[in-house]
C-alpha cells in the first residue's frame, strides 16, 4: 500500500486508483477499496471502460483470496 500511496500523491491515473483498490481489498479494507474504485471510475472515460479494466483483473483478485461472489457486490458499491 505504501507504493500506491506514493503513486496517488502525484498525478494518478484511473488505473493507479484501480490497483490501489485491488490492494486495499486484498487487505480486507473494503471502505478504502471502494473509495479508490470510485475515483478510478470517475477518471475512466466511461463506466464500461472502468468495468472492462476491472474484469481483466478478476483472475488475479480470485488468486489473492477475493471470493467470486463478492465481486458483483463490490461493483454495486461503486
Amino acid at each position: 500500500m505504501r507504493y500506491y500511496e506514493k503513486v496517488l500523491q502525484g498525478k494518478p491515473l484511473a488505473i493507479d486508483y484501480m490497483n490501489a483498490g485491488h490492494a486495499a481489498w486484498c487487505m480486507n479494507e473494503i471502505d478504502r477499496a471502494s473509495g479508490y474504485y470510485e475515483k478510478a471510475r470517475a477518471l475512466s472515460d466511461t463506466k464500461e471502460r472502468f468495468l472492462e479494466f476491472f474484469r481483466k483483473d478478476k483472475e488475479t483478485l480470485l488468486e489473492q483470496g477475493i471470493r467470486e461472489e463478492d465481486i458483483p457486490l463490490m461493483l454495486d458499491l461503486i
